[in-house]
């Protein structure tokens, strides 16, 4: 018959390996947290930057982009960064995108790609009437996904138009095609009040017109240069 000690000494030992494996119990896994607390951008990232910069170099020999691109790398580089962040084709950025006096804004399809992918609303659509004597008028609506409620735009018609100077203005499609671009502007609209953060903090290409007063079909040019190695 065995001591009882024996028995005693292997509980003992039995207990420390016990809570030595615990002491060594895998803790669960987390996801790597971004060092000093922000995301890796071609910004602050030497090695994205550069690919970057090597893409854009390559997109700005392209015939198939915007003329506003082509032949200047440091337009595509900001095309690249915005479409990284939106986890898009650069090429659908650059479509989106027109140069007005040197900045950059949507154009109206872009205006509502964005506010139909941020994923907070429902697709939008538009009421719209046009009448034999000229006159037209648009909002632009979609529910919100999480609430339910009907979000609606500014009514954009035209005595708006007319008292913006929309109508008046040289080289405008307001008189050409009204309704299409009160569906535009009412897309714009409603995407100021609801979702300004799907812009990007950018202007859609119809306000910088307002602002510059540009309403030329053509192109302006903008250089952003860039140091190769950068």
């Amino acid at each position: 018959m065995d001591e009882p000690v024996v028995i005693v000494e292997e509980k003992k030992e039995s207990a420390v390996v016990s809570a030595k494996a615990e002491e060594f119990k895998p803790s669960p896994v987390q996801a790597p947290v971004a060092q000093n607390n922000y995301e890796p951008t071609i910004w602050n990232n030497k090695e994205m930057m550069n690919s970057a910069y090597q893409a854009a170099n390559v997109l700005s020999r392209s015939d198939m982009i915007p003329e506003s691109y082509r032949g200047k790398p440091g337009n595509c580089f900001i095309a690249i960064d915005m479409a990284t962040r939106m986890n898009v084709s650069p090429l659908l950025v650059m479509g989106m995108l027109n140069i007005i006096q040197g900045n950059a804004g949507w154009n109206g399809q872009g205006c509502i790609a964005l506010v139909n992918n941020c994923g907070r609303f429902t697709p939008l659509k538009f009421e719209e009437e046009q009448r034999p004597d000229g006159y037209f008028s648009c909002v632009a609506y979609a529910t919100d996904i999480k609430s339910g409620e009907v979000l609606k735009s500014t009514k954009v018609d035209r005595e708006l138009a007319k008292e913006c100077g929309w109508l008046d203005k040289r080289g405008s499609y307001w008189l050409k095609m009204p309704m299409q671009m009160a569906r535009y502007r009412s897309a714009a609209f409603f995407a100021r009040t609801y979702c300004p953060e799907a812009l990007m903090g950018l202007y859609t290409a119809d306000e910088l017109r307002d602002i510059s007063g540009n309403y030329s079909n053509d192109k302006d040019k903008v250089t952003i240069s860039l140091e190769k190695g950068a």
